[in-house]
């Protein structure tokens, strides 16, 4: 039992920390904040696997070179199509998000998605769920 335990905490506490490696070649974005953790007023606190952000939280995405603008977004609590909360046309891609919106689901389980673009072509997407308590 004690293994299993030590494998446990091992698994939630040093696994967050392994990142991904990517191609030189290879188009991609991913969001790597928030990420693998509790966080506090836009500082992680305790890292474990998921993501719950309790207050504001700057929200980061790694991409390749080549992708030129990413759109941040979230779902309307209507439709499904996901709504544009925030645009960056220029690296590193980030915003700080300390704000809500009625008409979208962007607070308790929420799914936020970070497309990346070539000029107006979109070319990749990254998504992660997280639980948002927004105060």
């Amino acid at each position: 039992m004690k293994k299993i335990a030590a494998g446990l905490i091992i698994f939630i506490f040093i696994f967050p920390l392994l990142g991904e490696a990517h191609s030189p070649d290879e188009t991609y974005i991913k969001i790597v904040k928030p990420k693998n953790g509790i966080y506090l007023m836009d500082r992680r606190i305790i890292p474990m696997v998921g993501q719950v952000v309790i207050g504001g939280v700057t929200v980061m995405a790694d991409a390749s070179e080549d992708i030129t603008g990413v759109e941040f977004m979230v779902p309307p609590k209507v439709g499904c199509r996901p709504v544009v909360i925030y645009n960056d046309t220029s690296p590193p891609y980030f915003f700080y998000w300390n704000f809500s919106f009625d008409g979208l689901k962007d607070k308790g389980f929420v799914a936020l998605k970070a497309r990346g673009y070539k000029g107006k072509e979109y070319v990749a997407e990254d998504d992660i769920f997280l639980l948002r308590i927004f105060i």
